[in-house]
């Protein structure tokens, strides 16, 4: 269930729905799903499209059994609202309903909050802290649900119901990414199958130290130490959709069901994205998102842009919105050879960047090289971007073979460089010696006007 608050504030969920209410304009089904759409509300066979991508994906991290959901969608968050608690003054606007005959009121199109809860009725209702915490947890969005500790007590926040925001759902979404970062998915989930539905802090903890064998005193410390600088902590992606293709071929977003396209896990490239974006911001991140979002393209400052990545050795997605189009290849676009470099044509009156990222794993030397080739259709000017980071430097060279006079080097803290490119190509050539793991720190070079 979801409440109307203010902005920030967190979702709740009940595990009932009030009945009743207006009949549907509009029914359409799909193998998984009735979609039942009330008023003028928004409802397709792109809606049904969009939830069965959903399932698919939601059902491939955690092995739900087989269902069929009732999706109650409505015009306005007060529409579903009274559908979820007839005449109730709490200001409710979403709910699940299960565990017989799941389903979902909302006005949103895809809910993936209440989605979650209707998925997991096949495998249990346990306590408001596990279901809260699952529904929160598992996000495909750069923006998704975060907590920051230090967060409540177990003896307080067990004893919640799900209305009693915000604690449930921090402590919930905080104790789901520990267990499953510790001891994966399926054993979470197996957990959450077999823990009863209890507002006992005793019992909780009873039922929690018989099942992980660890002191629930110690996760709950342990679970407040994020990974991600900065101190917070957030919800992952299981990054079980269909893989981004990396043939090269332009990428529509009209034509997919899911806006988040994994990368080959655990693949470190390279990789060439061509993107561009007439609105909001297209993102590389990582699933687990302990590290902050890289911005490949965003408005109004980077519509377009080439990404040259060599990134970590772990699960990474693109963030793909309606206002964006991608393009993805994997190749040598970078090397620590120039010659082992494959050139990147630019084409003709290109007027965006072009990022070289290179991100340091742990077992990583200290100090690298690695050269990328750019191609530009026609003579051009160029701006090239000093480094933000002192550990790093480079030079920008008119060919593989240049040296002295046909580079131009470049540190942290000098003035940005402006050069005109003749063709057919320059190079940009990064040094790199004591870079922290998993920082970006990109080489950008910005095509300017002839």
């Amino acid at each position: 269930m979801k409440r109307l608050a203010a902005p920030g504030a967190l979702l709740v969920f009940v595990a009932g729905c009030g009945g009743g209410g207006p009949h549907p304009a509009t029914v359409l089904t799909s193998p998984h799903f009735t979609l039942y759409a009330y008023g003028d509300a928004p409802a397709s066979e792109a809606t049904l499209d969009w939830l069965e991508g959903d399932y698919r994906d939601a059902r491939a991290f955690l092995k739900f059994p087989e269902t069929h959901i009732g999706y109650h969608l409505f015009p306005t968050a007060a529409a579903s609202g009274e559908a979820c608690y007839p005449g109730s003054s709490d200001p409710i606007t979403a709910c699940a309903r299960g565990p017989g005959n799941p389903s979902v009121y909302t006005n949103l199109p895809i809910d993936h909050h209440e989605l979650l809860h209707a998925y997991m009725f096949g495998i249990g209702v346990p306590p408001p802290i596990l279901r809260e915490g699952i529904a929160q947890g598992v996000s495909c969005s750069p923006a998704g649900p975060s907590v920051m500790p230090p967060l409540p007590d177990w003896r307080t926040t067990a004893t919640l119901s799900a209305t009693e925001q915000p604690d449930v759902y921090a402590a919930g979404l905080a104790l789901f990414v520990y267990l499953t970062r510790t001891h994966g998915i399926d054993r979470f989930v197996e957990y959450y199958g077999s823990a009863r539905d209890t507002r006992s802090a005793d019992v909780f903890r009873q039922e929690f130290e018989a099942f992980w064998d660890i002191s629930l005193d110690t996760a709950w410390q342990e679970m407040q130490a994020p990974a991600r600088p900065g101190g917070a902590i957030f919800a992952v992606c299981p990054c079980t959709q269909p893989p981004v293709p990396l043939d090269g071929a332009p990428i529509d977003p009209a034509t997919i069901d899911t806006s988040a396209l994994p990368l080959p896990d655990g693949d470190r490239g390279p990789y060439m994205f061509v993107s561009a974006v007439t609105s909001g911001t297209l993102r590389l991140t990582k699933c687990a998102h302990d590290f902050p979002p890289y911005q490949m393209a965003q408005v109004p400052d980077k519509p377009d842009a080439i990404t040259l990545a060599r990134l970590l050795p772990e699960p990474y997605y693109i963030d793909l919105g309606p206002g964006a189009s991608l393009a993805a290849k994997r190749g040598d676009f970078v090397a620590p050879t120039c010659d082992g470099a494959v050139p990147v044509t630019v084409p003709p009156g290109y007027r965006g960047t072009a990022d070289v990222v290179i991100v340091r794993a742990q077992d990583d030397p200290l100090e690298s090289e690695w050269y990328a080739r750019f191609a530009p259709a026609d003579a051009r000017r160029i701006r090239v971007k000093a480094p933000a980071l002192s550990t790093i430097a480079l030079d920008v060279c008119s060919s593989c073979d240049a040296n002295g006079s046909g580079c131009m080097p470049l540190a942290s803290g000098e003035p940005d460089l402006t050069l005109n490119v003749p063709g057919p190509e320059f190079v940009v050539h990064l040094r790199y010696g004591g870079q922290l793991p998993g920082v970006v720190a990109p080489a950008t070079v910005i095509f300017l006007d002839p």
